[in-house]
């Protein structure tokens, strides 16, 4: 029978050495007014299980840290947001630190890929086949940086009204080396993008690639859907960010403008259109949108669709 002292001794065990699938069940039993013992130091039960919604269960972790900064060895690669709160790192392969930073998630994810820059980071690279929606490049959340053979990749979560959670995930990459000169980021990083693309009928073939902004985030909690119209080209793509419609359609407005495609009258605000003649002498039209998704808080859906205009 497992009893409250087993659970609280397992984490500690578990927690030393590997987080698999036992450790997530363990955590969870614990009640909330225990905390687990890792080695001579006490971790807070809300911080076991921070850790356990963060942290890969493939994860190898050797030491957990819930001072006031993090470990001398992670601090020196990165620094966290002026006035972060620092609730733990964990060292290992990989190792992470997780702070909490007041702000809006755009904000702290543009503070973070200046940090990288200013350190001299490189912008990993977007590896494989690359979907009609893509991230930024030079994007911390998505594609991540990598130095002298570390990926570094970071997600965030609203904790409240104006408190964001951040997690940095540092990683031994081969990619990442300076030989490769790019990183399979779709592998690493926290949160995992996510974009749908369909065809059906005898519509346009093509959709043009678009790059999502660099303050938003492409995660698991925004949930992704296929789009399925006759005698059209389509995809959909989630991301998470506090920016306006009007400017993130701007901001792929201008990669449209910039691709050949003229802007269509007919349109305007939250849903605006474009037109192209293709190398074949037909005529399109590309209508682009974006909403906030119901329920699921700073998640929006971005739709593109390309159809050919009859005569």
């Amino acid at each position: 029978m497992i009893t409250e002292r087993t659970v609280v001794g397992s984490a500690a065990r578990l927690f030393t050495s590997r987080i698999g699938a036992l450790a997530l069940c363990f955590a969870l039993a614990v009640p909330a007014t225990l905390d687990a013992q890792v080695g001579s130091d006490v971790v807070p039960s809300d911080v076991v299980r921070t850790i356990l919604r963060h942290v890969d269960s493939r994860s190898t972790i050797l030491d957990i840290h819930v001072e006031a900064q993090p470990p001398d060895t992670l601090a020196s690669r990165v620094s966290l947001p002026p006035g972060a709160r620092h609730v733990a790192s964990l060292t290992g392969d990989p190792s992470y630190i997780i702070g909490v930073a007041a702000g809006d998630p755009d904000s702290i994810r543009l503070w973070f890929a200046e940090e990288f820059e200013r350190r001299g980071y490189q912008p990993a690279d977007w590896v494989g086949q690359p979907p009609p929606f893509r991230p930024a490049e030079r994007s911390p959340s998505n594609s991540g940086y990598c130095d002298a053979g570390t990926h570094f990749g970071l997600t965030t979560r609203r904790q409240g009204r104006d408190s964001i959670e951040f997690v940095i995930r540092l990683q031994q990459s081969r990619e990442c080396r300076p030989a490769a000169q790019h990183a399979v980021a779709s592998m690493m990083m926290v949160g995992y993008g996510y974009s749908t693309a369909s065809m059906s009928g005898d519509g346009p073939a093509e959709l043009p690639l678009l790059r999502h902004p660099r303050s938003a985030e492409v995660t698991p909690e925004c949930t992704r859907a296929g789009l399925f119209r006759e005698r059209m080209a389509s995809a959909q793509g989630r991301l998470s960010t506090t920016a306006s419609a009007a400017t993130v359609v701007a901001h792929y407005g201008r990669q449209l403008d910039s691709l050949g495609w003229r802007p269509d009258t007919l349109f305007t605000g939250a849903i605006e259109g474009w037109t192209k003649r293709d190398s074949a002498g037909t005529d399109l039209r590309l209508v682009l949108s974006f909403r906030a998704v119901a329920g699921e808080r700073d998640c929006r859906a971005v739709e593109m669709t390309v159809q050919e205009l009859r005569p």
